[in-house]
């Protein structure tokens, strides 16, 4: 991440064309990845997923979300994305946000939850934007 902050260009690009998903699991660690795709015949990884709004993905390929961060048949408290961003915020190029349609976009979610969640990424010098994706 600091790469892309200091300006290296391949590290911006992925960065700026792919998210970084991210989860707290039910005891309270995060887990992070790229979001991954792979092929349903076979299970082996074909690419991380794009954030591009057009791509369309050929029908064997399946893309993995939030659910693959956890064991099987385990719920998490709360989840999200990590996006690059530098024109959102003020003090980051990184904007941590909740955009998990199984475990991010929910009623009872606050920016306190985010917050939270950001203080576990600053525990390790990593400084992040806040965006709630409200329900």
């Amino acid at each position: 991440m600091s790469s892309a902050d200091g300006g290296l260009l391949i590290p911006r690009i992925l960065h700026k064309h792919h998210n970084i998903l991210w989860i707290v699991d039910c005891g309270g660690e995060v887990w992070f990845a790229l979001e991954e795709t792979v092929d349903e015949r076979t299970g082996g990884l074909l690419y991380p997923f794009p954030r591009a709004p057009d791509f369309k993905r050929p029908p064997n390929h399946v893309k993995l979300g939030h659910p693959a961060l956890v064991r099987a048949q385990q719920m998490a408290r709360i989840a999200g994305e990590i996006i690059f961003d530098p024109d959102f915020g003020t003090t980051s190029n990184w904007v941590l946000n909740n955009a998990s349609g199984r475990f991010g976009i929910r009623p009872h979610l606050t920016i306190e939850n985010l917050e939270s969640v950001r203080g576990a990424f600053l525990h390790f010098g990593i400084a992040l934007e806040l965006e709630l994706i409200e329900a």
